[in-house]
């Protein structure tokens, strides 16, 4: 029997950029889905396939896709300009949400 929802503990994932450990809702999610797409999540992050994670902040965001962590994570080139573009989006909806 699984506990309550109230008691569960979230699971811990590590920023690629500053790896600094962190609950994974704190977190925002790339992914390489099983088609070779690459997704940028919000904390609620369901995509399959490959995942990283990077901390809600600009300056890890910049640093992750700028020094070739999330490329590295994930184990594929990608649209650099493109990413770090929907995950600076997605930092503005996370906070606007909290």
């Amino acid at each position: 029997m699984r506990p309550p929802l109230a008691t569960r503990i979230s699971p811990v994932r590590s920023c690629v950029a500053c790896r600094t450990r962190r609950p994974r809702d704190e977190l925002l999610r790339v992914a390489v889905t099983p088609d070779g797409a690459v997704v940028a999540e919000g904390p609620r992050a369901r995509a399959p396939g490959r995942g990283a994670y990077v901390c809600k902040v600009s300056a890890c965001v910049h640093e992750a896709v700028e020094t070739g962590a999330l490329s590295r994570a994930l184990n594929r080139e990608l649209d650099r300009p493109k990413l770090r573009a929907e995950l600076e989006g997605l930092i503005d909806v996370t906070e606007e949400n909290d």
